[in-house]
């Protein structure tokens, strides 16, 4: 019974034609990961085998299962970001971490992934220190001092050093 109704969904996609002659299935190679793709006949991507997720979700495509991925950088869960081959891997610049190990850009600065290590006297990685985006390391605020490095005057020029002291 299964192969009568998988040789009409054959025919109904236009892969088998109707004097049952076969027509040589198209190939299709799919590079998602484990599973990679299937040879199944689908009408829609919830009739093929697997799961979905934010990297990698099941298609159907010209009556194939298959598999496809967002470009890497896309978000994912945990506030990761997609390799481009089917997984979720560490958090993106700005994201709250306990260490760099959990960073994409392997610089975890003042709890926040960052693009860089930010370790200048006048430099921070979170947007309400500076006058730029969580993340992205930044001169402080002009006339602040966020970790008291600059004693005796206590605050930054904005320009990346600290004030002459009084």
């Amino acid at each position: 019974m299964r192969d009568l109704l998988l040789r009409r969904a054959w025919v109904w996609a236009g892969l088998l034609m109707a004097c049952n002659h076969p027509v040589d299935p198209p190939i299709k190679t799919f590079d998602g990961g484990p599973g990679g793709g299937s040879a199944e006949p689908c009408v829609g991507p919830a009739d093929c085998p697997g799961l979905d997720s934010a990297c990698r979700y099941r298609t159907c495509e010209a009556g194939i299962c298959g598999f496809a991925q967002p470009a890497a950088g896309a978000p994912c869960e945990d506030d990761g970001q997609c390799d481009g081959s089917g997984s979720c891997t560490a958090k993106l610049d700005g994201s709250a971490c306990s260490d760099e190990t959990a960073c994409a850009s392997a610089h975890g600065v003042q709890s926040i992934c960052c693009d860089t290590a930010c370790d200048g006297v006048c430099e921070a990685c979170r947007g309400e220190m500076t006058d730029g985006p969580s993340g992205i390391c930044s001169l402080v605020i002009a006339g602040t001092d966020p970790y008291g490095h600059c004693a005796p005057s206590g605050t930054c020029d904005g320009a990346g050093e600290c004030l002459e002291g009084n």
